[in-house]
């Protein structure tokens, strides 16, 4: 999971390199998740090891829990309006064990 993926690109190495699927949420359902939609589609991992979703990190997340074997972020966590609810979110969604 990255929570802020913007373009996707990250997603798309991360996805690409380790053979993992990559969930992206981003708030800018503009240019930025339509940038990381068109590319993923583009290299044939859209759906297969990459998915993008339109939401806030701020508010619940859009997964169920324990669904997630890991997380990651560049830069995004210092948007958060109440990290330590972002933080709860993480822990709903993330399974036992999984890597930060």
């Amino acid at each position: 999971l990255e929570l802020g993926c913007g373009r996707g690109r990250i997603a798309h190495h991360v996805a690409r390199l380790t053979g993992a699927k990559v969930y992206g949420l981003n708030i800018d359902d503009g240019v930025q998740l339509k940038n990381a939609i068109e590319y993923a589609n583009e290299t044939g991992l859209l759906g297969s090891q990459l998915e993008f979703i339109y939401g806030s990190y701020n508010d619940p997340l859009p997964f169920p829990d324990n669904y997630f074997d890991a997380f990651y972020h560049v830069q995004a966590l210092s948007y958060a309006e109440c990290l330590d609810c972002v933080l709860a979110e993480l822990n709903r969604v993330l399974k036992p064990g999984a890597k930060l």
